[in-house]
């Protein structure tokens, strides 16, 4: 049995296939307007995440974004909600 990321992966690569056989091809600049957009939303991100709360050592929406960005395929986190972090000492 495949699971779903298998099944999406198959279905981008039927999909790409089929839009190659009709000629559907990339924008001209359609990636510098994707890069110009992931640094507004970077931007926007930081300036929201990196406001430090008295008495914290990360606030949880840092904990949150380094979790995200260490985060692999293969790793797992067994937890319905994360910990109140406020209490941790780093």
């Amino acid at each position: 049995m495949q699971g779903y990321s298998e099944d999406a992966r198959e279905a981008l690569r039927a999909l790409v296939k089929a839009g190659r056989a009709a000629g559907v091809r990339r924008r001209s600049g359609y990636l510098k307007e994707i890069t110009l957009a992931k640094q507004r939303w970077e931007k926007q991100l930081s300036k929201r995440l990196g406001r430090q709360v008295p008495g914290e050592a990360m606030s949880q929406g840092q904990v949150i974004r380094v979790i995200n960005e260490e985060a692999r395929a293969e790793n797992s986190l067994g937890t319905n909600s994360l910990p109140d972090f406020r209490n941790w000492t780093l």
